[in-house]
């Protein structure tokens, strides 16, 4: 987030966008940034909330996240095509959010 927010606010800055459309670009990187992180940390094998979760449930590790796995890509593609890509493509945030 250090990195990117500013980065996205520099560059909207650099072209010109408007204010409301600099707003809509940063929202959409804010939460790009942050859906990407949790997708991240779901699906690492070397993450704490996974290793916690194998050791809590008492199975073998590399089995509980290949069995997450799916579950966090079908959620992350489903993400990805109601909500980052229509964004970007100037749509309406609030059209998204109901599904």
């Amino acid at each position: 987030m250090p990195i990117v927010i500013p980065m996205a606010a520099s560059i909207s800055g650099l072209e010109n966008y408007s204010e409301a459309d600099t707003h809509l670009i940063l929202i959409g990187v804010i939460s790009s940034v942050l859906a990407g992180s949790v997708w991240g940390d779901h699906c690492s094998p070397i993450a704490d909330t996974t290793i916690l979760s194998s050791m809590a449930s008492e199975c073998n590790h590399i089995d509980h996240v290949k069995t997450q796995l799916p579950y966090a890509i079908l959620v992350g593609v489903v993400g990805m095509l109601l909500g980052d890509i229509p964004t970007a493509f100037g749509f309406l945030i609030r059209i998204f959010l109901l599904f």
